[in-house]
Formats: C-alpha cells, structure tokens, sequence
C-alpha cells in the first residue's frame, strides 16, 4: 500500500508525526525472528526509492523482530507479533528529518515461499493521520 504524495508541516511545526492503527498476525520464525511481516517505507523522490523507517524513528510499537533470510526482504526490522491478539496498535513514527518535503509512504508486507503458516496472516491499517505541531 503506497501513499499519494504527502506535503509534510514545515520544521517549525515539530515533532512530525505518521501515526496509524494496525493488527498484524505473521508467521513467525522463534523467539525473535520472522519468515513472514510487515514494515513502513518512505519515498522523497515521488515513489522511484523507498528507505525503511526504522527503530530509529519508532516511538510507539517498535517492530519486534528481523525478517529471515527466506523472505524477499531478508534482514529488514519487521511486525511479526501482535502484542494482544485481536487488538489494534497505535504505531508512531517521527518524520522531522522530512520537514516540508513531498513524501511517499509505503506500507510493506513480505514473506518467504511457505504458505502453511496458521490463517489469518497479514496485516490490516486503519486511521493513517500526519500530523505536526504549532
């Protein structure tokens, strides 16, 4: 799921916020790792390359784990778990560094060749807000 172009609020108006309901359910690879999961992407050049929005710039809902090496994006910090299962997450993320630019953000979800994993996966988003402050 990739967004249209989002003008985001000058630096004045920081802190700069994407914030966004979301339940994920993935198959998951152990304690920490994952096969299957989801992570946010953003674009400053119309959608031609996306960079991940990592730890870094979470501040609420972390992503738990890593991708494993079966998965197309092996290595990326990844949803995998759902704290509660069946409740929504208020996810967080701080988009300062791209004040007043034009960005794009990309919802990704990826997983590796087994389709075995337990029903239902993936990842569903609901009430996606950008916000800044004055």
């Amino acid at each position: 799921l990739t967004s249209p172009g989002i003008v985001l609020p000058a630096a004045s108006q920081s802190p700069i916020v994407l914030a966004f309901d979301a339940h994920h359910r993935y198959e998951t690879d152990g304690a920490v790792d994952c096969w299957d999961g989801g992570f946010v992407e953003i674009s400053t050049d119309g959608g031609t390359t996306f960079e991940p929005l990592g730890n870094a710039r979470t501040l609420a809902d972390p992503y738990p784990g890593r991708l494993s090496s079966g998965n197309p994006a092996g290595g990326a910090e990844a949803w995998c778990r759902q704290p509660v299962a069946g409740t929504p997450i208020r996810t967080h993320f701080l988009l300062d560094g791209y004040a007043g630019q034009t960005v794009r953000v990309r919802f990704r979800s990826t997983a590796d060749s087994n389709t075995a994993g337990a029903a239902p996966n993936g990842w569903a988003i609901d009430n996606i807000a950008v916000q800044g402050c004055q």
